[in-house]
């Protein structure tokens, strides 16, 4: 069953799961400001006055932690209107959400979201109204960009045939919901997932164990064509040949980080 939208006082719509963790998820922000993110703060000390976001709609799709929040009413501070969601099912912090919701923006995120219930999410930060849709998004894993391009392609569908797409595939779970997908697996958490009309895009599954890995092949995830190439810890030092050399088949870039 889809959640239903709440409304504060001042008529700010979300959906959290325990709005009595708001105090307690304020304190947390004001930790993370002081001792994780103090360049956010410094932006808006120096960006505060000119306001470079008035007037921006901005929707984001992003895990719901401490964090986040701390980049939202940075977002906010600098003038920007914000509709959020967790880009994550089990990632979400809830008295992060909750202590966003009252006053910084509007907040649609849970932990332990159904299938169902998170794209409901992600459909309400999308969701601005007559006004249209967001001037920018942040969107981790490119779940909101497949929404809006699967209902784009949906209104010029029925306005064609007068007909909606089959639903049923939505049904599914994960990557193999999306219609024409195939999957070639390359090797053990290694699947390359080709979607039609796109590129091909490699997916890596990762459980990291211990605090440090000595490098990480890495790229920016894109719609449909990303590319994460992560040496395993029970693998050998250099990445899989096969995988590391696929990415030049699709031009993209690899860099190598170094984590502290």
């Amino acid at each position: 069953m889809p959640l239903l939208v709440e409304k504060t006082a001042g008529g700010r719509e979300y959906k959290v799961k325990d709005m009595s963790q708001a105090d307690f998820g304020g304190r947390e922000i004001e930790l993370a400001e002081v001792d994780e993110m103090p360049g956010l703060m410094d932006y808006r000390v120096e960006f505060g006055p000119s306001q470079p976001f008035k007037g921006a709609k901005i929707t984001g799709s992003l895990h719901m932690t401490i964090q986040t929040a701390v980049l939202i009413e940075t977002l906010t501070a600098l003038g920007a209107e914000v509709l959020w969601c967790s880009c994550n099912i089990f990632s979400t912090q809830d008295h992060a959400a909750a202590a966003i919701a009252p006053d910084s923006a509007v907040v649609f995120a849970r932990k332990g979201e159904t299938l169902q219930e998170y794209w409901w999410c992600t459909e309400r930060a999308l969701d601005w109204g007559h006004g249209g849709g967001p001037d920018l998004i942040v969107d981790d894993g490119g779940d909101a960009a497949l929404l809006i391009h699967e209902e784009m392609k949906a209104e010029e569908i029925y306005e064609k045939t007068g007909q909606l797409p089959d639903p049923s595939p939505t049904d599914k779970h994960g990557l193999e919901a999306y219609p024409g997908v195939k999957c070639i697996t390359i090797k053990p958490q290694t699947d390359c997932w080709v979607f039609p009309e796109t590129n091909p895009g490699i997916v890596v599954v990762v459980v990291v164990v211990g605090l440090r890995l000595p490098c990480i092949w890495n790229c920016v995830v894109a719609y449909m064509d990303s590319l994460m190439a992560v040496r395993f810890i029970n693998e050998g030092r250099e990445p899989d040949n096969q995988s590391a050399a696929l990415p030049l088949d699709i031009k993209i870039l690899m860099k190598e980080f170094e984590l502290c």
